[in-house]
């Protein structure tokens, strides 16, 4: 069973030398019938190994450049699935950091089980075949000094071998992975594909991200649902242009009762707005560190609830507002209109001990706003209509206002109840 791994990859930089244990979404897909034949692209990778191991093929230069050691003796390795997951697990780390030491710090051969004996790793970035990869590593053109991958395909210490193939951008980033020791899980075991997988990348404070953001700034989610929490988004690799995904960040929740986090699931608990922030990991963009804050709004548009008018009185100075927010929520729907301060605008004061506005009394008046006392009681029919410049009126308290009183004035006639002090 010899896999092709798509990989959008994960990576985060700690704020300090201890390790980040992060994410990494990748697609699995099983290949059949590659190069129109019925062996498995990592079988023929398999082929080309064990064909540099017959005696007529397995050389390398002595120390001084100057004879062909030849190996007489070398048995064919043995495939290995467990060794096909470190291979994968390594090619995963390298499409983040691209080195024999692991991203979190360690050396290669940690991503190997325990008491697997002599242990040796090739890698490579950019082939875009089995055969490249392999006449990469083959270095039939190169003396002693680049012949190490040469070397670990024809030593004597290794007897199984599995490889990894990993998709990271636009690039393939290659492991195998050798070991000697008496595990055979060879067996073949053809799978249909595409099928998802989550490996680990551990990182510590040298991944290389650039250009980091949220996938997606603004989260909605309903009262009593479940989702992932937001990703956040980079570049990084061998190339720079390797898009890796950091899964499920450190988020921590601004009022847990609102939305609660646990195990990369964000849960909403109650009607209300929250700020999510990464709050003990820090990611270097630009060589400055910062953290990103996403705001999760629950009940998007609270259609389920009933809106209300939030309004703040412009006074003689300063501007005024008028919002839609939601009554359980409390939530803005909508967006937001100013209201002019009253000095820039030109004000009909209705005089105080005024009990009734009678139908048709101002129609078609020049006035921005309308301010009426606490006396008056109604307003009738037509009372302020095709006032076009009216856009703000003051009202007390419990005043009957008739339907069409303020028809045809501005597109929007903020109506400003009052409670009677």
């Amino acid at each position: 069973m010899a896999v092709l791994l798509l990989l959008t990859a994960g990576i985060a930089l700690a704020e300090d030398t201890e390790d980040t244990q992060m994410n990494v979404k990748a697609t699995v897909y099983y290949h059949y019938n590659d190069f129109s034949t019925d062996k498995l692209p990592i079988e023929k990778m398999l082929d080309r190994i064990n064909e540099l191991r017959l005696p007529e093929n397995a050389w390398y230069w002595n120390e001084q450049d100057t004879e062909k050691v030849y190996l007489t003796d070398l048995a064919p390795l043995t495939y290995d699935y467990g060794l096909e997951e470190v291979a994968m697990q390594r090619a995963a780390e390298c499409a983040v950091f691209y080195s024999h030491t692991r991203p979190n710090g360690t050396i290669w051969h940690t991503a190997y089980p325990k008491k697997t004996g002599f242990r040796g790793e090739n890698i490579s970035a950019g082939q875009l075949t089995i055969e490249n990869v392999f006449k990469a590593w083959a270095e039939e053109d190169k003396k002693y000094s680049g012949q190490g991958h040469r070397r670990n395909m024809l030593s004597t210490n290794f007897t199984h071998v599995g490889v990894g193939c990993v998709q990271a951008g636009r690039h393939l980033f290659w492991v195998q992975a050798f070991a000697s020791y008496n595990s055979d899980t060879t067996e073949r075991v053809k799978k249909s594909g595409p099928a998802d997988i989550v490996l680990s990348v551990s990182i510590l404070n040298q991944g290389g991200l650039t250009d980091a953001a949220l996938v997606s700034r603004n989260v909605t989610i309903n009262e009593g649902e479940t989702s992932n929490v937001p990703a956040i988004q980079g570049k990084t690799g061998y190339w720079k242009d390797s898009v890796i995904t950091i899964i499920d960040p450190n988020w921590k929740s601004g009022d847990e009762t609102i939305a609660s986090i646990e195990a990369g699931k964000l849960t909403a608990n109650k009607g209300g707005k929250t700020t999510l922030t990464v709050s003990d990991l820090k990611l270097n963009v630009n060589d400055e560190l910062i953290s990103q804050d996403i705001v999760v709004n629950l009940h998007s548009f609270c259609k389920e609830h009933t809106p209300f008018k939030s309004i703040v009185s412009p006074t003689q100075e300063a501007t005024g507002s008028q919002q839609e927010m939601c009554s359980v929520c409390e939530l803005a729907l909508g967006d937001k209109l100013d209201i002019p301060a009253l000095k820039d605008m030109h004000v009909l004061t209705i005089p105080a001990k005024a009990e009734t506005i009678d139908e048709e009394s101002f129609t078609g008046i020049a006035a921005d706003a309308v301010i009426l006392p606490d006396t008056v009681k109604s307003i009738g029919t037509k009372a302020f209509a095709g006032s076009s410049k009216l856009m703000y009126v003051q009202l007390p308290e419990g005043v009957t206002v008739a339907e069409d009183a303020f028809e045809n004035c501005a597109d929007t006639v903020v109506m400003d109840y009052r409670k009677s002090e």
